[in-house]
C-alpha cells in the first residue's frame, strides 16, 4: 500500500501565504524607505563649473531675484575675486528656473559672465539648469568629482 500525503487544507495554504507576504512586504518598506531618490550629479555641468567658475554650497534667500547666501566655496576659479566669500549675498540670474526653495541650502555649479553669476547649464538639450540639495552625501560625491575620483 502506498501512502499518499494528506490534501492541505485551503485554510492552511491561506495562512501560509499571509506568513510569507507579511515579511516581504516589510522588506519592501524598508528598501523604499533607505533607498528612495539617490543624488545623481551632472558629471558635464559639475566639471564646466569646476573648470572656469565655482562650486558652492549657499542658502537662497529670494529664489524670484537669484539672491542667496554663500555658505561654502567647495571650488573656485582664481579669476572670481571675492565675490564668493563665505557669507556673502550673490545674485543669480537664472536661479528662478531651477524652482529652488527660500530657505534650502543648495549645491550649485556656478559660471560667471560679464559680472553676472549662472547656474552652468547641464549640457542636455531642452534642460533646465540643475542644482543639488546640500547634504553629506552631495557634497561627498561633488568632492569625489574633484579628486578626479567621480564620473
Amino acid at each position: 500500500m502506498i501512502a499518499t500525503p494528506p490534501e492541505q487544507s485551503p485554510t492552511r495554504s491561506i495562512g501560509r501565504r499571509r506568513f510569507l507576504a507579511i515579511p516581504w512586504i516589510a522588506a519592501l518598506a524598508l528598501l523604499v524607505v533607505t533607498s528612495a531618490n539617490p543624488v545623481t550629479l551632472n558629471v558635464v555641468q559639475i566639471r564646466r563649473a569646476a573648470g572656469d567658475g565655482a562650486i558652492i554650497a549657499a542658502t537662497v534667500l529670494d529664489a524670484a531675484t537669484g539672491k542667496c547666501r554663500v555658505d561654502a566655496v567647495l571650488t573656485a576659479s582664481p579669476t572670481l575675486g571675492d565675490a564668493l566669500r563665505q557669507g556673502n549675498e550673490i545674485r543669480i540670474v537664472n536661479l528662478r528656473e531651477t524652482k529652488a526653495a527660500i530657505g534650502k541650502r543648495y549645491i550649485i555649479p556656478l559660471a560667471q559672465s560679464l559680472g553676472m553669476f549662472a547656474v552652468v547649464p547641464t549640457g542636455l538639450p531642452d534642460r533646465l539648469p540643475l542644482i543639488y540639495p546640500s547634504s553629506p552625501e552631495t557634497r561627498a560625491l561633488v568632492d569625489a568629482m574633484l579628486q578626479g575620483g567621480g564620473g
